[in-house]
């Protein structure tokens, strides 16, 4: 299998046209919100994976997962790449993801040949913390907060 070299969750990215180099904007590494639930328009998964020699011009299959802090999985996607060169990014584009608890999310990555049907353990985990307001609480830059 492919080793995973990184894996970033950002709010977008840019790819040069000139010399492929990537731009990437706005690094999620933490959510907080005087809200009690927010759902990004668009968050995007980057990776960067290095192929073994014997694995060039296969197809692999990404698989992504978000899951809650009680480990509930809200999202899920697949991605298939083949490539005849030993390094390859994977850009998941992932609407409308659901933050609706406090606590730490994880995004899991795993790998799999294409002609298999076993993930078996994930490769990465992402885990990116939320801090959202309780229902009616007043929070410190909230001007019902209660001031000293």
């Amino acid at each position: 299998m492919p080793e995973l070299l990184y894996a970033i969750v950002a709010k977008d990215f840019v790819v040069d046209a000139e010399n492929n180099t990537i731009s990437i904007f706005s690094i999620i590494e933490q959510i907080g919100a005087s809200v009690s639930s927010v759902r990004f328009p668009e968050l995007v998964l980057l990776t960067l994976w290095q192929r073994n020699e014997n694995e060039l011009g296969s197809t692999l299959v990404q698989r992504v997962r978000l899951l809650k802090p009680n480990g509930e999985e809200v999202f899920s996607k697949d991605v298939s790449f083949r490539g005849d060169h030993p390094r390859h990014r994977v850009n998941a584009r992932m609407q409308m993801l659901p933050f609706d608890s406090s606590g730490t999310y994880v995004f899991e990555i795993s790998v799999r040949a294409d002609d298999s049907q076993e993930w078996g353990e994930p490769v990465a985990r992402y885990p990116i913390e939320v801090a959202l307001a309780a229902v009616g609480e007043a929070t410190a830059d909230d001007p019902r907060a209660a001031r000293e």
